[in-house]
């Protein structure tokens, strides 16, 4: 399984590659996209690609979810963290439609808040408390802005941030407004959006 996964992601490093060190006409958009595609691609075949769920999988089935993620590269975080190379730790919750999840405070107990940590948390509910608590990077979705207009102006009112890069006396939130659609196929209001995040010390 593995093989197979690491041949794919060669390949595709190699298709994208010409676009890393294009020149000419138009090559500054091609080499962003390049390096951006290149060396996303190299992290996650090096590092690992994870998710966490949310509500949309457990309406789905979230058992038929985890098998089938079997199957994949993906590694399905619930409630789990993980210590990834700098001694970054992840945190991926398991999402808020789940009565039961284990809360934050007793997720962070698990860490050591002198190293970074970095929490993947689908619904953007209790981004003060994450905070409080010390989280340094905590990433979101779920939202969709409220897709269209007016809806985005509800949105802003529910959620304490309910889109794009905000900076809390702590810890630096983004809340992805998400690449696709839920409901009509369309967006008034709101942006389509796939971000990278380049994560440095300083």
């Amino acid at each position: 399984r593995y093989r197979a996964v690491l041949m794919t992601a060669v390949s595709f490093l190699f298709g994208v590659f010409p676009m890393v060190v294009a020149t000419g006409s138009g090559a500054a958009s091609r080499v962003e996209i390049g390096v951006t595609t290149f060396f996303g691609m190299l992290l996650a075949t090096i590092f690992g690609i994870f998710m966490v769920p949310g509500n949309h999988e457990y309406i789905s089935g979230i058992e038929e979810v985890e098998q089938f993620l079997k199957s994949t590269p993906i590694t399905l975080l619930r409630d789990s963290v993980v210590t990834l190379p700098g001694d970054i730790q992840l945190i991926g919750r398991d999402d808020k439609s789940n009565p039961t999840r284990v809360s934050l405070d007793t997720l962070m107990a698990r860490t050591d808040v002198t190293r970074p940590v970095i929490v993947l948390d689908h619904q953007p509910y209790g981004v003060a408390k994450a905070d409080s608590l010390g989280v340094d990077l905590l990433f979101c979705g779920h939202t969709h802005r409220g897709q269209v207009w007016p809806l985005t102006w509800v949105t802003d009112r529910l959620f304490e941030q309910s889109h794009g890069y905000r900076r809390w006396p702590h810890s630096h939130v983004y809340v992805s407004q998400g690449l696709s659609l839920w409901g009509p196929p369309f967006r008034i209001g709101s942006d389509s959006e796939l971000v990278v995040f380049k994560v440095g010390a300083k």
